[in-house]
Formats: structure tokens, sequence, C-alpha cells
């Protein structure tokens, strides 16, 4: 899919819901409300035990996710991309995916042990990550669930699991939070709700699709998978452990507990606003193995500009957070959070390349450039372990948001790059105008020539206009991607000269 221009976009017209549209709509109103009612709750965590708590909460939660994508084993993407339509080579497929999950999830369990073993003389966080570990299993069976009904563009039931099972857990917690309970406290009822939410996932899909869940033992298919998978995990692996990696590096290199609950707090935040470019990757997977059998081209022909969309949208949700997150954090956590806010203010900035890294590696994955998408998510988790191991003793929280800020950029680079080879050379102008759009602006903001709050208006009417005037988005871009999500159905059919 070579040299799609800039300007030139196919406008037919497409029925109200397509496959792509389903399963984006069905995955953004899970992960939305799951991550709003988890963050939510964070937040009253954060209120009721304070910074060295939250540290242990988020710290033992950044662990336990970390093991959870060994667990993962790459078969979201697998499944995603590799599913067939046939009821046999899908019902062969499951089986020998639920058998290599099997397998990764004991080997996590296993390194996640030692590990948790390494901090049995710290006892809190000790108890914190035992129960934390055990979530990871429960947690990757349900995760396994999700992706195989993704995979079967089958996922309008998640919203209302994720909405069902994260609501109960935020509810039982903050009723424990208020009667005074601790953080350990806290850690098990996270373990019961992702308990829940496997055993009920598992009897829907099995009612659902009348697969029984049997195991295939066959040599040379679990050998072809496997092979497979492990490339998969390698990219999309470290994407998901990018965040957590940045965590687990400050614990181990600053000791102040309250800095790792501020870096923690600032990282879960970013990632609810990473919803929907990863989910949006997600969706995509489906539409883009169809594109490799030949079929349904346009599907994926918006791709350039979803990359520009995810740029110039992180670069506007940056100048409102920069300008009221502080605000908003100190009154909602407290005084003692003050410090949270400002370093938030300062992660944000780098919400659009990394959701077009996202967006790129799992485009580069559907495409069967695996390699390429690891070397760039592989090369995001290396810069950033080793620019915080030299930035941090000497910088502080500084030197760790100045660390993930450069291994994003690195790895957006990287992954842009190897895309260029996909959608066309021209478009490496208009992906790097809107990087230069959001330096300039994360630049402005970190001058304060007026204060954040009375600046935050003008830049972003300063962001609609440059986006405008360098025509980083055209009417005819905008109409196109709308229709590939069943949208815009009055509006007068793009016209591709009219731009």
């Amino acid at each position: 899919m070579r040299g799609t221009s800039h300007k030139r976009l196919p406008g037919r017209a497409v029925g109200p819901a397509t496959p792509l549209a389903k399963t984006f709509l069905a995955l953004t109103g899970s992960q939305v409300s799951g991550r709003a009612i988890r963050f939510g709750y964070m937040l009253l965590i954060a209120r009721f035990l304070g910074p060295e708590a939250t540290a242990i909460y988020l710290y033992s939660l950044a662990v336990s996710l970390a093991f959870g994508v060994a667990a993962s084993f790459g078969q979201g993407v697998f499944l995603a991309s590799r599913l067939g339509r046939g009821s046999q080579t899908r019902r062969g497929l499951i089986r020998h995916s639920l058998v290599l999950r099997l397998l990764s999830i004991v080997l996590a369990f296993g390194l996640g042990t030692v590990f948790v073993a390494m901090h049995a003389g710290e006892p809190q966080f000790f108890f914190a990550l035992t129960i934390f570990l055990a979530a990871m299993v429960v947690r990757s069976l349900a995760d396994w669930l999700r992706e195989w009904s993704v995979a079967l563009e089958d996922a309008a039931w998640i919203p209302r699991y994720e909405v069902v099972f994260r609501g109960l857990e935020a509810v039982v917690g903050s009723m424990l939070l208020l009667q005074g309970a601790g953080v350990l406290s806290v850690c098990l009822v996270y373990l019961v709700g992702r308990g829940l939410e496997a055993a009920a996932a598992a009897r829907l899909m099995h009612r659902r699709h009348g697969l029984p869940f049997r195991l295939a033992v066959k040599r040379h298919a679990l050998r072809r998978i496997a092979a497979i998978s492990l490339a998969l995990l390698t990219g999309a692996g470290c994407l998901a452990l990018f965040a957590q990696v940045g965590v687990i590096a400050l614990k181990q290199l600053a000791p102040d507990l309250a800095d790792l609950a501020y870096f923690g707090i600032g990282m879960q935040f970013l990632m609810t606003l990473m919803v929907f470019p990863t989910v949006l990757g997600v969706a995509m997977l489906p539409a883009i193995g169809r594109v490799r059998r030949g079929v349904k081209k346009e599907e994926v022909a918006g791709l350039s500009p979803l990359i520009r969309i995810a740029l110039l949208t992180g670069a506007a949700i940056a100048v409102l957070v920069d300008g009221y997150a502080p605000w908003f954090v100190s009154l909602a956590l407290g005084k003692d959070f003050d410090a949270a806010g400002r370093l938030l203010a300062d992660l944000v900035w780098i919400l659009g390349p990394y959701a077009a890294t996202v967006l790129a590696c799992q485009t580069l994955n559907a495409f069967g450039a695996r390699r390429q998408a690891a070397i760039a998510a592989v090369a995001m988790v290396g810069i950033v372990v080793a620019a915080m191991t030299l930035a941090v003793p000497w910088l502080g929280l500084t030197g760790a948001s100045l660390s993930v800020g450069l291994a994003v950029l690195g790895g957006c680079a990287l992954a842009l790059r190897s895309l260029l080879d996909f959608v066309g050379q021209g478009e490496a102008k208009f992906w790097l105008q809107s990087l230069a759009l959001t330096a300039a602006l994360g630049l402005v903001s970190q001058l304060d020539p007026i204060p954040a709050p009375l600046l935050a208006p003008p830049l972003l009417l300063c962001t609609t206009l440059m986006a405008w005037r360098l025509k980083l988005l055209t009417r005819a871009e905008i109409v196109f991607v709308l229709r590939r999500f069943g949208l815009g159905r009055g509006l007068r059919r793009a016209d591709p000269q009219s731009t």
C-alpha cells in the first residue's frame, strides 16, 4: 500500500456501522469507562492513603502489568491479525493460542515469584506484590478472552463488563477506604474483581460462540505460532511495558516514595488519555489483516491522516492539561500532591508522539513488518531505562520526565520512518510539521509568559490556526476518516480536488 496521497482519498460512502467502527466503539466504550473509573478510584486511594501507601499500590500494579505483558505472549495482536473466517481454522488457532497463553502465564508467574522474593525485606511491598502477582494470572486469562472477542470483531459485550467489574471494584474499595482500610485491603479488592471478571467472561464466551475450551498441542502449529508471537511480543509487548518500566525503574533509582507516587499518578493519567489511539490501533488490526489478503484496502487508506490526527489532538490536549492539571490535582488530592500536578504538566507533551508511535507500531505488526515495530518499541524501553539511570540521580523527577520524553521521541521517529514504506515518503513532511508544532507549543508553555490557565486558550487557538494554515488536515481527509467509522453520512461527498 505505497504512495497514499496527502490530498487524494476516496470518498466512497460506507454504512452506518462498519466492522472497524463497531470494534472501535466497543473497545473505546470499555476502555474510556474503565480508565475513567480506575483513575477516579486511584485519586481516592491517593487522597485517603497518602503518597507513601499510594506508591506501594502503584508500584505493585506496575509490576503486575509488566509481568502481564510477558504472560500475554503477543496473543492479542496474533489473534487480531491472523484469525481466519473458516470455522476449522478459527478453532485450531484459538486452541493453540490458549496453550501458548497458559504456558506464558506459568513462565511469567515463575519469574514474578523471584522478583517478589527480592522484596522480602520490605513487608508491605512484599505482600502487595504477592497479591498483584496472583491478580496477574486471572487478569491475563480475562484479557485473552477479550482479545479473542476483538479478533472476531464481536466486542460489544466488553464495555458492559468493564463498567460492571471496574465499578464494583471502585465501590467496594472506596467503602473500605472510608472505614480506614489500608493499602493491602485495596490490593485484595483488585484481585477479587479481576477473578470475578475472568469467570464471567469465560462463561459468556463459551455460551456465545459455542467453542469448548480445549487445548491443541500440534507441535508444528505451536512452533509456528510461537515464532510469530515472540516477534509480536517484542514489539507490542514493549509498547505496553513502556509505562510500567518507568515506575519500576524509579523505585530502584529514587529512595523517596512520594516521588514514586507522583510519577505513578502522572503515568496513570497519561495512559488514561492514551485510550483512544491504543484502542484504534487494536481495532484496526483485523481490517489491516484483510488488506494483506487483498480485501477492502480502503479500510486503511486513512491511516496517514490518523497519524496526523493523533499528533495534533495530542498537542491540543497537552495545552489544556498543562494549563489546568496542576490546579486540578491540588484541588483533588491536596497540597501533598502539588508536585504530581507539575509533573503531569510536563509529561503530557509526549501524548501526541506516543499516540503516533502506538498507531504506527500496531499497523506495522498487522502489515507483517514485525521487526520494524519491535525495533521502535525496544528502543523506546531501552532509552527510558538508560536515560533514567543517568538523569534521575542528578535531576530527580525532572530527569524522569525528560527521560520519558526522549524515549518517546526516539521510538516515534523509528516507527514513523518504517511506516513511510507503506504510506508514501511524502507524508514525512506533514508528520514533521505536526511534531514541530507540538514542540513549539510545549516550549512556549514552559517559558510561562503569562499564568498557565490564561495561556491555555490562546495556545489552543494557535494549534487550530497553525494546523489549518499548514494544511496538516484537509476537509476531504476528515470526511474520509469519519466515513471509515460509519459517520459523516450527511456530509457532502468529499471531492479529492476540492482541497
